[in-house]
């Protein structure tokens, strides 16, 4: 049942933002070709200077807008799908309750990915045809930096690369469960619900920032520590970056334990 959960929640999702990523390829090919054409045009250097600022404020627009609606679409999607309207129907359905977190939160992820590579790969392109660069030349520095980068830190840069990998991936999960935690505790009120999640969210966010200030104050100490066991440089970072893992895990599960006790015992639709 996931899988036709995860279907739904993907074209419903798609809907919104696929037409944004296509406007957003298709705005960096028009505001590269204007960067790069301009000053070979014979028409007015005025008309030509606001025709291409504008296409390029458009594009960085439609940038942000896709980076930004990613974020904004899953949380309109987590209220009215399982607090809203259709809440009712979705609590009718043979699904559990993990079923529904996990299949908004992986694709509001999944989405924020693309959402992230669409930019970066607009940006890559809007870059090379305007700046007259070829791909060749920049896939070429990008190898020699990343040689440049192995050489110097051999076998345990894809330690570090995989783990930070990770740390990313369970942190953007981490940060979507959390507000549907506070969604979650904010809508189990009877009035003012959407002010009750903002603050139930503020209060996560300033308890997570204690933690961390903490923990990271116990990580600067045990960087000194393991100089003092002459630790290899490389590997002085080591502890520390398990400790950041261990500690996006622990906020993933407490939020998703949250979301699914509100949800399954203080749903409140009225």
């Amino acid at each position: 049942m996931l899988g036709k959960l995860l279907k739904y929640e993907l074209k419903a999702s798609g809907r919104m933002l696929l037409p944004i990523y296509g406007a957003v390829l298709v705005m960096g090919i028009i505001s590269s070709l204007f960067l790069r054409t301009a000053p070979d045009m014979n028409w007015d250097n005025t008309i030509m200077t606001v025709l291409t600022m504008v296409s390029i404020i458009l594009f960085f627009g439609l940038i942000f807008a896709a980076l930004c609606l990613s974020l904004v679409i899953s949380i309109l999607r987590f209220k009215k799908n399982l607090l809203g309207e259709e809440g009712y129907l979705m609590n009718t359905l043979p699904v559990s309750t993990w079923q529904n977190i996990a299949a908004k939160a992986i694709v509001a992820v999944l989405y924020q990915i693309i959402s992230l590579i669409v930019a970066v790969f607009a940006g890559f392109s809007f870059t090379m045809v305007g700046a007259n660069v070829s791909f060749v030349e920049i896939f070429g520095s990008v190898i020699d930096a990343f040689r440049e980068i192995l050489s110097q830190m051999g076998g345990v840069f894809w330690l570090y690369a995989v783990e930070i990998l990770v740390i990313m991936l369970i942190s953007t999960f981490g940060s979507n469960m959390m507000i549907y935690a506070s969604m979650s505790v904010g809508h189990s009120m009877n009035s003012h619900k959407v002010v009750s999640s903002v603050a139930v969210f503020l209060g996560f966010y300033i308890v997570s920032q204690i933690i961390n200030s903490f923990l990271l104050a116990g990580g600067a100490y045990f960087y000194a520590l393991a100089g003092s066991y002459s630790l290899s440089e490389l590997y002085r970072p080591q502890p520390a970056i398990l400790a950041i893992l261990v500690l996006e895990i622990a906020y993933l599960t407490a939020y998703f334990f949250i979301t699914k006790y509100f949800l399954k015992r203080r749903l409140n639709l009225q």
